[in-house]
């Protein structure tokens, strides 16, 4: 279900005022009226649904109610997924990140790789980036808060990421086009994992002094074996592939 990104405060008595844009996107685009529910996400509750109470159309603004005991709302998984997405050129990498985000990935940290033709980013890039990522998840309905960092280098993306997961149970995968790579996906991921690090190279891949700092920071080598996929398909593929199997992990089974 669509869902609106809003940064509205809630009365005491449980309603929140829209205007503006927010008004324009449900009132002209959603065509929302009195008595429909909506979907909103608030800094202070998280994800909730609200009645629409009243609409004051000259105004530009309408009242929703938030409501309690509803069934049907998305709940977030038991697992994130991380994306270390080397550099790619521009539209290629603003469909990785929309499409991330509709996929659920909680993080996504660009890197600037050896082989990314792009090798750095304004700060102005990474906020259009956020609202690429707002408006993925208004979209997609997406519970997920995803979150996007600003361009960093291997080492130090692997320095963050070494401080921020040090207690969970964590699995890191290398997507590679190497066929030599010889772990399966499911049996990387049979520990059931609360994360999962994916790593995916730019368009030329990655240099060898970046797979082995990889492989020396934990990361585990995975080939998936489709046809050449290019570096925007492989990131998409690859976290839907880590979704699927994870939300399944209850229903399927290793063969013996």
């Amino acid at each position: 279900m669509k869902q609106l990104l809003v940064n509205a405060e809630v009365d005491v008595d449980g309603t929140v005022k829209l205007s503006g844009k927010d008004y324009h996107y449900l009132a002209t685009v959603l065509r929302k009226r009195i008595g429909d529910i909506v979907i909103l996400d608030l800094p202070s509750c998280g994800t909730v649904a609200a009645e629409i109470i009243d609409i004051r159309a000259q105004k530009k603004e309408l009242d929703l109610q938030i409501k309690t005991g509803l069934e049907g709302l998305t709940q977030p998984p038991p697992f994130e997924i991380v994306l270390l997405q080397w550099l790619i050129r521009g539209q290629k990498m603003d469909s990785v990140i929309r499409q991330a985000t509709e996929l659920g990935v909680s993080r996504i940290i660009p890197i600037a790789g050896e082989f990314s033709l792009i090798k750095e980013e304004n700060e102005k890039q990474t906020e259009r980036r956020r609202r690429i990522i707002k408006e993925a998840r208004q979209q997609s309905g997406s519970v997920i808060q995803t979150e996007i960092s600003s361009v960093q280098t291997l080492d130090c993306a692997l320095k963050n990421l070494n401080t921020a997961y040090q207690k969970s149970s964590i699995v890191k995968l290398l997507f590679t086009e190497k066929k030599s790579a010889d772990s399966m996906l499911h049996t990387c991921l049979s520990s059931r994992p609360k994360t999962v690090i994916i790593a995916i190279g730019a368009e030329g891949g990655m240099s060898v002094q970046e797979v082995t700092g990889l492989k020396n920071a934990g990361f585990i080598p995975v080939h998936l074996h489709t046809n050449i996929l290019r570096a925007e398909t492989a990131a998409i593929t690859a976290c839907a592939a880590v979704h699927t199997i994870l939300s399944e992990g209850e229903t399927w089974q290793l063969p013996e």
